[in-house]
């Protein structure tokens, strides 16, 4: 029963970004360093779901004070939130201990990998405690991109450099504009039961042309990346995810004369464009 409570707070598009953000960059350093340590990707992958899974355990825990069971129900629940808090906390710096042991997250990579750390933290309580608001997209977003993608390359050994921090621009853009248009599957809940969430603040409308522009954006930076490390002929096809750009396009200029939108093939768009970057980048970074 708890464990089911525990689940309904995981917000799994952001858990899977997470995960695939974070083995680009491993995938990345990899490509420029010609090597690739599989413990790191291990350790540095367990730090990244310990800080992530000890924000929702934190989270679980500030909720069980307004659980509707009886007090001894829920003040079991609270102490194993807790507990859960605290032994996630410990495997975090466990993990990051052992990195540190083999001499890999030193210098800028780990005022990097720290600063980031606590970032995605508190991105986590965030977009929880006040879900869908500006703030918790923007920190989702840091949270993913740099710090997931950071955490991957540094954990290979490699520090930032100017191609990665643009190739982090991209990322970070693709990712902001997917989860703004995942927002829309739940706007007529939220403008019925006027939630203060960021669709109903700023205006689907002017929501759904940043959405547009975010993407847009991303692909300028894709493709200054793509230049600079003359890589265009391995990643071309990632261009090709234009397409969903125009499905959304389409989509919103509907709703913007009444019609009721196709929610989940627009949704759909977000998911494959987002993912289907990743994959790309992934494969070409492999080669």
């Amino acid at each position: 029963m708890e464990t089911r409570r525990f689940s309904r707070y995981l917000d799994w598009f952001h858990l899977l970004s997470l995960a695939g953000v974070y083995l680009t960059g491993a995938v990345y350093a990899r490509r420029y360093n010609g090597a690739f340590f599989w413990p790191n990707l291990f350790f540095g992958f367990g730090v990244l779901l310990a800080i992530y899974f000890a924000g929702l355990a934190q989270v679980w825990s500030s909720r069980s004070f307004q659980t509707e069971e009886p007090r001894p129900s829920g003040q079991k629940t609270l102490v194993n939130a807790r507990l859960l808090t605290l032994f996630m906390m410990g495997m975090a710096f466990a993990f990051l201990y052992t990195l540190l042991h083999a001499q890999v997250l030193i210098g800028v990579n780990l005022v990097w990998i720290l600063a980031f750390a606590i970032l995605s933290f508190f991105s986590t309580l965030n977009s929880i405690t006040m879900p869908r608001n500006f703030l918790s997209w923007v920190l989702d977003g840091f949270a993913l991109s740099p710090f997931a993608l950071l955490l991957g390359a540094g954990a290979q050994k490699l520090a930032p450099n100017p191609r990665l921090i643009l190739l982090c621009a991209a990322i970070l853009l693709f990712y902001l504009a997917a989860s703004l248009v995942m927002q829309f599957q739940r706007l007529h809940q939220d403008l019925e039961k006027k939630r203060q969430v960021l669709l109903v603040t700023m205006g689907w409308q002017r929501a759904a042309n940043l959405a547009l522009v975010l993407s847009l954006s991303g692909y300028l930076a894709l493709a200054a990346y793509a230049y600079f490390t003359g890589t265009f002929n391995t990643i071309w096809p990632a261009f090709g995810l234009l397409a969903a750009n125009l499905v959304q396009g389409i989509l919103f200029s509907q709703m913007a004369d009444g019609v009721r939108p196709n929610l989940p093939l627009l949704t759909s768009t977000a998911v494959i464009q987002f993912f289907g970057i990743l994959y790309i980048l992934i494969i070409a970074l492999i080669r």
